[in-house]
């Protein structure tokens, strides 16, 4: 009965602080790895040139930039000292990025950040490192957040095998044991000043010691947690969040990933604006969101969370409104008309509607399905395994996908990756505004004029029904005693830890 009690002592004094990784990491070398813990644990041992913090890009390693269609030139702080005592000095980070981006490394995700490669160059008296890229990329600043982009010191690049058991970076916490799956333990730097932007005042208070604990049972989490053994967790099912919840602790909500409906335009019916615009009036979002995540989704109408780079935050201007009768009525302006069966048919064929999702989205696809035949149509469902997902979408033979994405960098990636015929060209989507903006953001010069563009290609997407957002994805995040930020991709910043 104690362990389930709770307490408000936490694990550890004030010193130290205990968090969960909700799996084991797959490098501890910053180029390798490629998965959350990863890059959670990454964050902690190596500094990045910038940070994202509540949709801003910030300073960090990098006091300033300029942004131009094709490069971006960073001035570096001149106070920044690897783990070893050695200056961080502009030609130690071109040498770092070179060996990111070189394919004998072997990064699963830095090409991709790269679409057509980088050239990294530095100017030490002037205190600049400026990367060029072959093609306009306008997430090129946005890059530099990403932990696969860290800084990696002189020392660590002088042997690469060893960034495998040990850290080499100028981050606020070096690695002092790893026990892999089971725990990692960090301890801070003495003199660390240079921090991103939006936490430099709490640089000081740190804890001294930071202990990273692999429990992959979301069950032993949430008891390890409430017995006072853990300082923060990460609920990721409705089970373990409802135990974590609605007592005297810290509670946030992290995005992981959006969910969305998807058409496929390649013929009918998901050519037919009409069809598109009562599909997403017969859908209701809270209904959506619930199917897919239980409560651990939250309706939206916007393709990213507002934390994102140049996020959209008005679609609720553009998405059709939930009203099953709008949708009837909407599919009778069409030329559709209801048959003996309470089928809608047009020229006598009836509508039928081919309905995708995959393993890993709870019951939307049973939902969507049911929703549909309300409405009239006739469905054909089929779920597939995660793995085939994209490649199930990519084969075209379905009409409506539940898609669900995990949250991007930035907008730049919905038309590099996914959207349009530069990237997977999912539901070959013709959209002019779209791709004509994303376009323009890529020439763009100025980055806050690059971001006006991304979100107005959003919206563009939006209001002519070719994505009909639905949910957030959510993990709930909870501290004992221990308060935090998000920082990339909904991962704590570990410069913003603070006892309270």
């Amino acid at each position: 009965m104690a362990g389930c009690s709770g307490s408000n002592g936490g694990s550890s004094g004030s010193d130290s602080v205990s968090f969960r990784l909700f799996n084991e990491v797959s490098s501890l070398d910053p180029a390798l790895t490629a998965d959350a813990p990863g890059y959670q644990l990454s964050m902690f041992m190596y500094d990045r040139l910038v940070v994202v913090s509540d949709g801003e890009v910030e300073p960090y390693l990098a006091e300033s930039w300029t942004v131009s269609p094709t490069s971006v030139e960073f001035t570096m702080r001149d106070d920044v000292k690897c783990e070893d005592g050695t200056a961080l000095t502009p030609s130690a980070i071109a040498a770092s990025m070179n060996r990111t981006l070189d394919p004998s490394t072997k990064s699963t995700i830095a090409p991709s950040l790269f679409p057509g490669g980088a050239t990294f160059a530095a100017d030490d008296a002037a205190g600049t490192f400026t990367v060029t890229t072959p093609e306009p990329n306008p997430a090129l600043l946005v890059t530099f957040a990403n932990p696969v982009m860290s800084v990696v010191c002189p020392a660590g690049l002088a042997d690469p095998s060893k960034l495998g058991s040990a850290s080499f970076g100028t981050g606020p916490y070096v690695l002092k044991d790893a026990v892999a799956g089971t725990s990692y333990t960090l301890k801070k730097r003495d003199g660390y000043e240079w921090g991103p932007q939006p936490h430099a005042d709490n640089l000081a208070s740190l804890p001294e010691t930071v202990t990273a604990r692999v429990l992959q049972n979301e069950t032993t989490a949430a008891n390890v947690f409430l017995q006072g053994d853990l300082d923060v967790t990460l609920a990721q099912v409705e089970s373990a969040a409802e135990r974590l919840q609605g007592k005297d602790y810290i509670e946030k909500t992290s995005p992981f990933a959006f969910a969305f409906l998807i058409f496929n335009q390649a013929g009918a019916p998901g050519s037919d604006p009409a069809v598109r615009t009562a599909i997403a009036q017969a859908v209701d979002p809270s209904a959506y969101a619930t199917s897919v995540r239980g409560d651990l989704a939250t309706p939206s109408a916007n393709l990213m969370p507002d934390e994102t780079v140049c996020a959209q935050t008005d679609g609720a201007d553009y998405r059709p409104e939930f009203d099953l009768d709008e949708a009837r009525k909407t599919l009778e302006g069409a030329g559709y008309a209801l048959n003996s069966d309470g089928v809608f048919e047009k020229g006598g064929k009836p509508l039928t509607l081919r309905v995708g999702s995959h393993n890993q989205e709870g019951i939307v696809g049973d939902y969507l399905a049911q929703t549909l035949e309300d409405l009239g149509a006739v469905v054909q469902s089929e779920q597939v395994e995660l793995p085939a997902y994209i490649e199930s979408v990519k084969k075209g033979d379905w009409d409506v996908y539940a898609g669900t994405i995990v949250v991007l960098d930035s907008p730049a990636a919905l038309g590099q990756t996914l959207f349009g015929p530069s990237g997977l060209d999912l539901g070959t989507i013709r959209n002019d505004e779209f791709e004509q903006n994303m376009a323009a953001a890529g020439r763009s010069s100025d980055f806050d004029q690059a971001c006006e563009l991304w979100m107005t290609a959003q919206d563009a997407l939006v209001e002519n029904v070719d994505l009909v957002p639905q949910a957030e994805l959510n993990n709930i995040y909870v501290g004992n005693g221990v308060d935090f930020s998000f920082g990339f991709s909904g991962l704590i910043e570990p410069t913003s830890l603070v006892r309270k």
